[in-house]
């Protein structure tokens, strides 16, 4: 082989595996563009039918589309600026409680001796339109609404689901869970007297189907001023309303809007007050979620969430104290104290400092320090433990146990979020794949936070 051979092959060989770095740089290129979904039949259906009643298709900046990292959204078809009017939703396509009394379902609501909440109204009126099919008049919008939801209480009917989430959560999960079929026992006389006035409803009112309207209007709806409606239980607010099309905008931390309802234009109005480029994605901001609220409420977890956090049972922190003691008791015993942990831990209660033990990734929050101290204190301390916080007076071997206590917290917290990791890539959920994955990132996003923690607390560590 001569020198014009081999200089030929190695040219041709790294022309070739350039093209392939080119198609693959390409295909990753494509594949995070944003895929518009506004020729679909669905949309095409919901835009026609939004437009016959009112809604300015031409004025509206924003079209369906599918997003690598967040799925379906809104993009915009043209730069937008702050204070620019992104959409607006006539009153008449806006779904109340109230607006349901209207409908062939007011008279039996407002004939009931057990006033419904207006969840339950909602969740009723639901699924009573979507038995209807085509021949609803909210069938296009009922049509796009999701099929089924990735949050821990949609369709959970085995413990491992549960089971995979970090402590505080799984107990919110399991309690929203059986708030939700309370709700749904506790409306059975509702739902009763709809089937026996329309017998066509009868198979329609399941607790599967409850459920999934529920988070419709948990996941989907926007806050109105309540009506104050007599029908309704006066203990639940009617704060809420249905939106077609504005409810596929998705919440980004970062996005700031202003929303509300204009009675001067009979719409509910969102301006950006951001700036967008033409095919960006716009978002909205739900509120400051952090990722177990956002799992829970809607079902989706977002990477590096500003609002995140670990939270910790008074549990978990104490025995994180009672770890670092050399006796295992912290403090003398005496006439009026029996067991000091069960005082601190009461004293603790009392101020509501055992709420909010958390860290984030400006550090532990102000509760946690103060549990902290606390439980750290000898019983001289404590018994003015307000003055002792306020005028930092706390002793030198009080001030050595609280880093090394908050250092096992964190470090506990961190070997209970590897094995876990370990165990979701091991299988210990054979389905809903997607639900795996938020709780994978919530387990991950929650080890940086408690590694960047311990960072803080031992920079040289």
């Amino acid at each position: 082989m001569n020198i014009h051979e081999s200089t030929y092959d190695v040219t041709f060989c790294t022309m070739i595996e350039s093209r392939r770095q080119c198609r693959r740089r390409k295909n990753i290129k494509l594949f995070n563009k944003p895929i518009p979904v506004d020729h679909d039949e669905q949309y095409i259906t919901l835009m026609k039918w939004m437009k016959e009643h009112g809604f300015n298709c031409k004025g509206c900046c924003l079209k369906p589309a599918v997003f690598s990292d967040t799925g379906r959204g809104l993009m915009t078809k043209k730069n937008l600026r702050p204070g620019d009017s992104i959409v607006e939703i006539p009153r008449h396509l806006l779904v109340t409680a109230k607006d349901i009394l209207n409908t062939e379902l007011g008279p039996i609501i407002k004939r009931q001796r057990q006033k419904p909440t207006p969840y339950q109204v909602v969740c009723a009126f639901l699924l009573t339109e979507r038995s209807k099919g085509k021949s609803s008049f909210w069938y296009p919008y009922i049509n796009v609404l999701p099929k089924d939801f990735t949050t821990p209480a949609f369709g959970s009917t085995k413990q491992a689901d549960f089971d995979v989430l970090p402590t505080i959560a799984r107990s919110r999960a399991i309690n929203q869970l059986q708030d939700i079929r309370a709700a749904f026992e506790s409306a059975s006389c509702l739902f009763e007297d709809i089937e026996r006035t329309f017998p066509q409803y009868r198979i329609f009112f399941s607790l599967d189907s409850f459920v999934w309207a529920w988070f419709v209007i948990n996941s989907r709806s926007v806050y109105i001023e309540p009506s104050g409606c007599e029908a309704f239980d006066p203990k639940a607010s009617d704060d809420f309303a249905l939106a077609p099309f504005l409810d596929l905008l998705n919440h980004s931390p970062g996005a700031e809007v202003t929303a509300g309802f204009d009675p001067v234009s009979n719409c509910y109005r969102i301006k950006t007050l951001d700036s967008y480029h033409a095919y960006d994605q716009v978002f909205i901001h739900y509120g400051p979620h952090d990722n177990v609220n956002l799992l829970l409420e809607y079902g989706f977890v977002i990477p590096s969430n500003p609002h995140d956090a670990v939270s910790f049972e008074l549990g978990a922190v104490v025995d994180a104290v009672k770890s670092q003691h050399d006796s295992p008791l912290p403090c003398r015993r005496t006439r009026e104290v029996n067991d000091p942990w069960e005082f601190k831990a009461h004293t603790l209660k009392s101020a509501n400092l055992d709420l909010d033990l958390s860290c984030s990734m400006s550090g532990p929050s102000w509760n946690l320090q103060t549990a902290l101290r606390i439980l750290c204190m000898e019983y001289n301390e404590i018994v003015t433990w307000k003055r002792v916080i306020a005028e930092n007076n706390i002793s030198p071997a009080t001030k050595k146990l609280i880093p090394l206590a908050l250092h096992k917290l964190t470090t506990d917290g961190q070997e209970q979020a590897l094995s876990m990791l370990q165990k979701l890539d091991d299988g210990v959920c054979e389905e809903n794949t997607d639900y795996v994955e938020n709780v994978r990132m919530l387990w991950k996003e929650r080890l940086d936070i408690l590694r960047a923690t311990q960072v803080e607390l031992d920079p040289n560590g």
